[in-house]
């Protein structure tokens, strides 16, 4: 028994309706219909452990 490739599709962006996941999504449903083993990843859903992501917002003075 042979097995197709396998895949990891994601997008760049954890947007919701991003043009990005949307064409991962398309190239996914091509590849599984090629034979290709296909695991997608929802950015949005994973949790970084990235300094800059998990730190508070810096408070931004301007002046008058």
């Amino acid at each position: 028994m042979t097995s197709g490739p396998k895949i990891l599709a994601f997008a760049g962006s954890a947007r919701k309706d991003s043009f990005n996941k949307k064409l991962v999504n398309i190239a996914a449903q091509g590849a599984l219909g090629a034979g290709a083993q296909v695991t997608e990843l929802d950015l949005a859903t994973f949790r970084s452990r990235c300094p800059i992501r998990t730190s508070k917002p810096r408070r931004v003075f301007r002046r008058a």
